[in-house]
């Protein structure tokens, strides 16, 4: 069955070159050169970030994209007249929260920070010389969010046939993995079944 997979760029001042290379990714070359299933498709997307945008706006804006895997810009609204400034590693951390099947990529222009996976953009002329180095270092990153979202997917359909789970954490988190899940109803009391749902899962694991 095949399975799309929507890689969402978002920047405020996007990168044309960078733009035009992760757009390349759609093609089944980049699947066959990696090693990845045939089945999957790659769905590439942009999002311009807006002045008035904030946290909530764009985990709206992932979740209506379903953007599996979002490349996010570091460095956002350098304008300095843009009051609520948001890093792609604040953004990265934020969604985690409440789309923790998503996976980040945060890339930069900027000197990167060592405690950072934060990937460097390329400062490259020529379209031969910046598809060098996004192979080095973008596609191997891209490559390991594809199959990790691969593998949620696959499990959560697993899981929808046996009884591992206790049904109310396996439609949670089959629900967030289809961005169906209305975070804006959660209260403590759910967090709170949440956890001993977990606890009692690590509990039956240890038991193995």
């Amino acid at each position: 069955m095949p399975i799309t997979i929507r890689l969402m760029y978002v920047d405020d001042d996007p990168d044309l070159i960078l733009s035009r290379f992760i757009y390349s990714l759609e093609s089944k070359v980049f699947l066959k050169n990696n090693n990845l299933n045939e089945n999957v498709c790659i769905s590439v997307s942009e999002y311009h970030l807006k002045k008035d945008d904030s946290f909530d706006s764009l985990i709206k804006t992932s979740k209506d994209n379903q953007g599996t895997i979002l490349l996010i810009d570091s460095k956002l609204y350098e304008d300095q007249s843009v009051l609520n400034k948001i890093t792609g590693e604040a953004v990265k951390l934020y969604l985690k929260q409440f789309l923790p099947y998503i996976e980040v990529i945060v890339i930069s222009s900027k000197e990167i920070d060592g405690n950072c996976l934060t990937i460097s953009k390329s400062r490259e002329n020529s379209d031969k010389d910046v598809e060098e180095q996004y192979n080095d270092t973008l596609v191997p990153r891209i490559v390991d969010c594809v199959k990790k979202v691969q593998e949620n997917l696959f499990l959560a359909e697993e899981m929808k046939k046996g009884a591992t789970f206790d049904k109310y954490i396996s439609d949670r988190i089959v629900a967030t993995l289809n961005f169906n899940e209305d975070y804006s109803s959660i209260t403590k009391n759910d967090i709170d079944n949440l956890v001993d749902a977990f606890k009692a899962i690590q509990e039956k694991i240890d038991e193995l």
